[in-house]
């Protein structure tokens, strides 16, 4: 837990080689969850943390076999599949797989509507209570 609320703990994990998979605000502190190699290299990436916010908590450890998925892996998909509907999955997979968060898009979302056969508005409603359900995943309250 750094005594911080900057993001710049995320910068830290990753120049230090570490794979975030959890950080959340809570009263002004952050909490991390990551994976390192080992526990030599828990210390450098706390020394790190500690150098440039001042403090640190360590919470807890564990070790394992395999050091699991980073934030934005496949480990936010199995997250989101018990909280999406088999609806909200396939829009969001079609929009993904034509183009549509591409910048430039290379689709519009009329062209996903009409792909999925369903109206522009039902694609919106769909697409942005996926977007909902990302938010209370990174930001929400923590189960």
């Amino acid at each position: 837990m750094a005594d911080h609320s900057d993001a710049s703990v995320l910068s830290l994990l990753t120049q230090n080689q570490a794979i975030p998979h959890r950080i959340v605000g809570k009263n002004a502190h952050l909490e991390v969850m990551a994976s390192v190699r080992d526990w030599n290299h828990l210390k450098e990436v706390a020394n790190a943390i500690e150098g440039e916010h001042g403090s640190l908590e360590l919470l807890g450890t564990t070790q394992t076999e395999s050091i699991g998925f980073p934030l934005g892996s496949n480990k936010i998909k199995q997250s989101m599949s018990g909280k999406l509907s088999k609806e909200q999955l396939e829009v969001l997979e079609t929009a993904y797989q034509m183009g549509y968060f591409k910048v430039p898009q290379e689709v519009t979302a009329e062209e996903i509507a009409s792909e999925l056969d369903i109206s522009r508005s039902t694609l919106s409603a769909r697409l942005r209570r996926v977007e909902h359900n990302f938010c209370a995943l990174l930001f929400g309250p923590q189960e």
